[in-house]
């Protein structure tokens, strides 16, 4: 029966490729925008197209909804920026995530709902210092001088660069403060004005929770403990879950014609992402090249305007000359 199983499964891996998901704008309210690796500006509007190193911008007064078929809704609501570095990679006709999303939150609020748990990592959003991992779930960040995470549903593990971590549970939230020092775990209470209706046209009304959420917040704000204990506990159990899924793959990866394929479709990937690099080095090395002209400019201004040779010693001729008349005085003055 074993044998049968891997035998279909092979079939249905051999028969398929590594696939990025597609992420589209399924409802757009605003003049918002992205611009690509390229600098290239592109309005949005409802089926616009997201790709791997797109900025979403979204106005003042705009919203947007974005979906990524099989894997997640997304709620942008007004004055958000978000970078996507790199889209969900999964096998075609199966469940399993092979890459997880990577998302960089600059500013603003997002709510997100992953469509189905998963025993591997579906999607890292990283905002500020923090970053986030996400296993199947309904989930919150608003970044701001500080980062707030709310959990609707599901799990979020969360960590910073100073090697902290912890994960938050059904109806926990946590504020990063400053983007890097996390503080206590706190229930979410009283916040009923939350739309968590990721896929309705109207914001999630994060805006007018906020003040009534940071006033709950510094009423019971305490520091950060680390507990290992329980992350660990936490630890063990995705560890677990995440063996079984990476079996399931390297049995797939013995069969010498899968691991050919599956290793071309990275290396296809892996010089798009250098093209899409190198395009974004010379748009660096532009504005270099016309910041360093600007400067030589302003140093040849100078130099033009600049005195000659003869001009200079005469003047500190002058200068010593004043004083020592001026030395002559003082010393007159004191006798």
């Amino acid at each position: 029966m074993d044998r049968l199983y891997f035998l279909c499964t092979l079939s249905l891996f051999l028969s398929t490729s590594l696939f990025a998901a597609e992420m589209k704008i399924v409802f757009n309210k605003g003049d918002n925008y992205k611009f690509n690796a390229s600098g290239l500006k592109t309005d949005l509007k409802k089926g616009s197209l997201i790709n791997e190193g797109d900025t979403i911008f979204i106005a003042s007064d705009g919203l947007a909804l974005l979906k990524i078929p099989g894997h997640s809704h997304m709620k942008l609501d007004a004055g958000t920026e978000l970078s996507v570095d790199q889209l969900p990679e999964y096998l075609d006709k199966s469940s399993e995530v092979v890459e997880p999303a990577i998302l960089q939150q600059i500013k603003g609020a997002i709510l997100i709902e992953m469509e189905k748990p998963s025993d591997s990592e579906t999607l890292l959003l990283r905002s500020k210092s923090a970053t986030l991992g996400v296993r199947g779930t309904k989930f919150l960040v608003a970044a701001e001088d500080d980062v707030t995470v709310l959990v609707n549903e599901g799990l979020v593990e969360i960590k910073n660069e100073s090697g902290q971590a912890d994960f938050m549970t059904q109806n926990e939230s946590m504020v990063v403060e400053n983007g890097r020092n996390f503080t206590a775990r706190q229930k979410i209470e009283n916040l009923k004005t939350i739309n968590w209706d990721v896929t309705s046209k109207n914001n999630s009304n994060w805006r007018e929770a906020r003040k009534k959420f940071r006033e709950n917040f510094r009423k019971k704000r305490q520091r950060w403990k680390s507990n290992n204990l329980r992350y660990e506990s936490f630890k063990k159990r995705w560890q677990e879950k995440k063996a079984r899924y990476q079996e399931r793959i390297q049995k797939l990866m013995k069969n010498p014609e899968a691991k050919k394929k599956y290793e071309e479709i990275k290396k296809q990937k892996k010089l798009k992402r250098t093209e899409r690099l190198k395009t974004m080095k010379g748009r660096s090395k532009k504005k270099s090249r016309e910041k360093v002209q600007k400067e030589i400019r302003k140093i040849e201004n100078r130099r033009s305007n600049r005195p000659d040779r003869n001009t200079i010693r005469e003047l500190r001729r002058r200068r010593r000359k004043q004083q020592e008349r001026l030395r002559k005085k003082e010393t007159n003055s004191e006798d």
